[in-house]
């Protein structure tokens, strides 16, 4: 009985020092300091946050990174090709300045030349006699009559080869349409369900909407996602739609980043195209300096031509 005793005393006490801890227990759980609910119970930072949106943040400063070295990469490459064009202007300038300058040179020592004949002509027809007017005056003639003679067999030439491009033009013309025939008689035949273009302007247009509707598809879809996001935004616990927008918050960062880079290469794109344009017209301007620099150069050949044709023939007149 003794032996019983002492166990049901030692329950007893055992029950009430659970009882003591329990109470102990609810007094320092009440005595924790109350969060009030505008504090935000997660703190974002690179340290502290989610493992899986921690790494991608992680991968976004890495592809900020990877963008600004392509950035500055295509920025170098730019300025070079700038500072490249702007030598290639500045020598192709300098070059025809040159050329100018030796036409300019060889127009006044020929003139120089063509003066000293003149003078000499003039004083030997004065120091001539009647025989040798006589002769003179047949020598132009027959003169006159060959460069007359020339001047028509080239204007003969000239409608030849008017004739024989206008004959080429048709002739493509013709073949042209006789393609064009039977590539819509093939079509008819195989009763193909695809458009047949007329032109490659149509089909470049057909093209150029496909794009633009696809552009537009996609556009749509960007626009509309958000909407998406908002309506179940609003479904969800407040607690945890705090903790999306926090997300959604970093995530719109990066994408008006990546829309600013889009727009920044778009704006690189069109300048690049400026400045083709301009080197294409500076192109075209300098083949059209050339050429007339060869209409030029034929004019003074043709001009020397006859200065030593008149040369010859008063060596002749002289001699006779």
């Amino acid at each position: 009985m003794s032996t019983n005793n002492s166990q049901i005393g030692n329950t007893s006490s055992e029950y009430n020092i659970d009882n003591n801890e329990n109470e102990i227990n609810i007094d320092r759980l009440l005595s924790v300091e109350i969060i009030t609910p505008s504090q935000p119970s997660i703190q974002f930072s690179i340290v502290n946050m989610i493992p899986s949106h921690q790494r991608s943040l992680t991968r976004h400063v890495q592809e900020n990174g990877f963008r600004e070295g392509i950035r500055r990469r295509r920025r170098r490459q730019r300025q070079r090709r700038t500072e490249r064009r702007r030598q290639q202007r500045e020598a192709i300038r300098e070059q025809l300045n040159q050329q100018r300058q030796q036409l300019n040179q060889q127009r006044q020592q020929l003139n120089q030349e063509r003066q000293r004949q003149e003078q000499q002509r003039r004083r030997q027809r004065q120091q001539e006699t009647p025989e040798q007017q006589q002769q003179r005056h047949e020598r132009e003639q027959r003169q006159q009559e060959r460069q007359q003679q020339r001047h028509e067999r080239q204007l003969q030439y000239r409608q030849e080869q008017r004739q024989y491009r206008r004959e080429q033009r048709q002739q493509e013309e013709e073949e042209q349409q006789q393609q064009q025939q039977q590539q819509q008689r093939q079509g008819l035949r195989r009763e193909q369900p695809s458009r047949i273009y007329g032109s490659r302007r149509e089909r470049l247009l057909s093209e150029e909407r496909r794009d633009r509707i696809a552009e537009e598809e996609e556009m749509d879809e960007i626009f509309n996602s958000p909407l998406r996001a908002a309506y179940q935004l609003e479904r969800i616990d407040p607690q945890d739609r705090w903790e999306q927008e926090q997300i959604a918050e970093l995530e719109g960062m990066a994408a008006l980043e990546y829309l600013a880079l889009v727009q920044y290469e778009m704006e690189q794109t069109r300048q690049i195209n400026e400045f083709e344009q301009l080197d294409e017209e500076e192109e075209q301007q300098r083949e059209q300096m050339e050429a007339t620099q060869q209409w030029e150069q034929h004019q003074l050949n043709m001009y020397k031509r006859m200065l030593t044709v008149e040369q010859d023939e008063l060596e002749e007149d002289q001699l006779e």
